[in-house]
């Protein structure tokens, strides 16, 4: 499965929101920790702009409304105003969708450590790490790296640890279809049976 805004790049995982399978570069964590796409992100930016304007479209029409003149002279110069008024507003709206969508639309997936700990769950940071095994085979010609350590530095900006602990993720290379197998050891204290991935980019969850 190809990712829906790269078709290049393998879909890593589904968006939360609307179930476009995504890759690594499209990867947004909500507040929540839940995986989104970048349309969703920037869909919730616009939403947030659109109330606004919507709010002061509707207070300049009461003003109008409320200082109606019957003179045509004012009768044009309101309507200018009101032009004038929602080219103002729309300027003001492209501002807040850029502000939210910047400020608000999401984190883009990155490798912190600290972050990783503090959800106590292997599965984003699990994630992030099968995106850059993808990127690695990119680069190298379709072959994965040996192990995961090959990762750091130029992928990873930390050695591929699981959630800080002194255990690392395993990486290792097979013959088939399948083409690597991407573990977390000991899954179990993670209350998870089995936590896999393989060539095809799914999370195996058991």
């Amino acid at each position: 499965m190809k990712c829906f805004f790269h078709p290049t790049e393998d879909a890593l995982f589904e968006c939360s929101s609307c179930g476009k399978p995504i890759c690594g570069q499209c990867m947004r964590f909500e507040d929540d920790d839940r995986v989104v796409c970048p349309a969703c992100t920037l869909e919730k930016a616009m939403d947030v702009a659109d109330e606004d304007i919507n709010e002061l479209l509707a207070a300049r029409h009461r003003m109008t409304e409320a200082g109606r003149r019957t003179s045509t002279l004012q009768e044009k110069l309101a309507v200018f105003n009101v032009w004038l008024v929602l080219a103002l507003v729309l300027l003001i709206g492209a501002q807040l969708l850029m502000r939210n969508y910047i400020g608000k639309a999401g984190k883009p997936a990155f490798f912190d450590v600290a972050h990783f700990r503090e959800l106590g769950d292997p599965g984003p940071e699990f994630t992030y790490i099968l995106a850059k095994a993808f990127q690695y085979a990119n680069d190298h010609g379709g072959r994965y790296p040996d192990k995961a350590d090959d990762l750091y530095p130029h992928y990873l900006e930390a050695p591929p640890f699981i959630l800080g602990t002194e255990d690392a993720y395993a990486l290792t290379p097979i013959q088939g279809p399948d083409q690597f197998l991407l573990t977390v050891p000991k899954a179990d204290r993670f209350r998870y049976r089995r936590l896999f991935a393989t060539g095809d980019g799914i999370l195996q969850i058991q």
